[in-house]
């Protein structure tokens, strides 16, 4: 009976939000669009140009810089790839602001829900049969954005004339994976808001600071913690590039010398022969860095925290809903 009843508020949600239902695929698929044609554009510059062989990423290196003389980074059609990596990353958020929040804010500030609530639909069934469907499409929306992002950053990111680096923070975020985890959270970070103070003008204005109080933790704290978890430590040799991880695959975090009784040294002298003074102390060089193996677990644990945060929003909807049903 309670699927039956989930079903019927689901179908009412197809009906009764089509608007916000051909929107939150609409702003996806058209952002997916232009950076498919512009990653079409790009990638048939560097045809016509002849420089697509330097530009192939090296499974070994993780990438190659170009030598080519005709290399001009500034000559390809496209616009700065940080601006637009970070116009992909908004979409999460303004789907959340102007499809999330409006349509649970606004069934409390009409009233409409009390005409819901009468259809053998308790608030339960309505919260989760409307909140399911757009989530859901909103979440494959993002991930097949995500996907041409992904696609679409492979060549983008080569303006800049340096190799790809899948650490850095546009490479970890233009995913399909973190694309639609955002979105799950941009979605119940805007249902929470909308059944939190059920006005559709404060219940938006409140999203966005959630929203951006999630964002800066995210980039100032959570991605520097989750590279500290289980890094490899290896002694490496001073001055040279002996046991030294690979710059363009692996997250260097951090580097120090070691005395012999096992204490870091903190600083160092100014010497004419600083190699043969470490030699004469017996001090030794150690890194601790998170090889490129390590970067899909980082990349599923971060995502894994959002979608967890998303998961305590959507309960804490339900808990206010049956507290305060209605005013």
């Amino acid at each position: 009976m309670t699927a039956v009843i989930v079903l019927r508020a689901t179908r009412a949600a197809w009906y009764k939000h089509r608007f916000s239902v051909a929107g939150i695929p609409a702003v996806f698929l058209l952002g997916a669009l232009a950076l498919f044609a512009d990653g079409v554009v790009q990638r048939h510059w560097l045809s016509v140009h002849h420089l697509s062989g330097c530009l192939v990423a090296d499974d070994t290196t993780g990438g190659s810089r170009c030598q080519s003389a005709a290399w001009n980074p500034s000559g390809i059609p496209s616009g700065p790839p940080n601006v637009i990596a970070v116009a992909v990353l908004a979409l999460p958020v303004l789907v959340g602001l102007f499809a999330g929040v409006p349509w649970a804010a606004r069934e409390f500030e009409s009233g409409a829900f009390r005409f819901t609530w009468m259809q053998s639909t308790g608030p339960r069934q309505w919260l989760l049969g409307t909140f399911g469907p757009l989530a859901l499409l909103a979440t494959v929306s993002a991930a097949i954005c995500g996907a041409a992002a992904y696609w679409w950053y492979q060549i983008a990111q080569w303006q800049n004339g340096t190799s790809i680096w899948a650490w850095r923070w546009s490479s970890f975020e233009l995913t399909p994976l973190s694309i639609a985890g955002w979105t799950v959270l941009a979605m119940a970070l805007a249902l929470l808001c909308g059944v939190l103070i059920r006005r559709v003008l404060p219940a938006m204005i409140a999203f966005i600071v959630a929203v951006g109080a999630c964002a800066y933790v995210s980039q100032t704290w959570l991605r520097s913690w989750l590279f500290g978890i289980g890094m490899t430590v290896k002694q490496v040799g001073f001055g040279t590039t002996a046991g030294w991880p690979s710059s363009t695959t692996s997250y260097v975090a951090q580097s120090w010398l070691q005395a012999p009784s096992g204490q870091r040294v903190s600083g160092l002298p100014v010497v004419n022969n600083l190699n043969a003074w470490i030699a004469q102390h017996h001090y030794t060089s150690w890194v601790a860095y998170q090889p490129h193996s390590h970067l899909i677990w980082l990349e599923l644990a971060r995502n894994g925290i959002l979608i967890t945060v998303a998961a305590f929003a959507v309960l804490a909807s339900v808990w206010w809903l049956r507290v305060r049903p209605a005013d």
